[in-house]
């Protein structure tokens, strides 16, 4: 009697796993397959804007401590253009322009070639007491440039003004001298102080 409800029960055990599986693979049979759908070909759609900026964005630090892995690379970067321009004698037309990174990166300076056309959107260069102009320069990167005596350098295809330049005028600020004026005050009072006990001593 014993071993016929020991046979049922697990019968029913049994039973009762069997149909959870069923339940199971009707499930995952009825699921959409993702894995297939993320393997669908691309399509291409015809009205987006073209926007591959972060194909060439970086930094000037960046790239003067890159490698030449990045040679002939195409590149974007934005800096205050500091120093001067220099007419390029072996490239009719050019100009060199140095670019400094900007504050709040990685400090870093590059020589930049541009068109005679583009020192227009320079107004000011940087130098002490004034900031110079913003560029955003797209062009060809050279960590070792084969017809510049192997610089490095930035060869512009685009050049763009983000921002004038400015003056920076000094400004007196009466409130740097007030640490300086109590100090000679503290020892004008202790000369005399000091000159009060003495004769007292007398």
């Amino acid at each position: 009697m014993h071993k016929a409800y020991g046979y049922a029960a697990r019968n029913k055990i049994m039973l009762a796993c069997l149909v959870m599986c069923l339940v199971v693979c009707l499930m995952v049979m009825n699921t959409p397959n993702a894995y297939a759908a993320d393997n669908q070909p691309n399509e291409i759609d015809q009205q987006q804007t073209t926007d591959s900026s972060f194909l060439y964005d970086t930094t000037i630090s960046d790239l003067v401590n890159s490698d030449t892995s990045r040679q002939g690379s195409t590149v974007q970067v934005t800096g205050e253009v500091v120093g001067d321009s220099v007419s390029a004698d072996q490239d009719s037309g050019k100009h060199w322009i140095t670019l400094d990174a900007p504050q709040g990166e990685n400090s870093g300076s590059i020589s930049v070639l541009i068109d005679d056309a583009d020192l227009s959107l320079i107004d000011t260069y940087g130098e002490y007491g004034s900031r110079g102009t913003m560029l955003r320069v797209r062009g060809t990167f050279y960590m070792t440039c084969p017809t510049h005596e192997g610089i490095i350098d930035i060869h512009a295809d685009n050049v763009e003004r983000v921002e004038d330049g400015y003056s920076t005028p000094d400004t007196l600020n009466m409130d740097n001298f007030i640490p300086g004026a109590l100090t000679c005050a503290a020892a004008v009072l202790l000369m005399v102080l000091y000159h009060f006990l003495r004769e007292r001593q007398r």
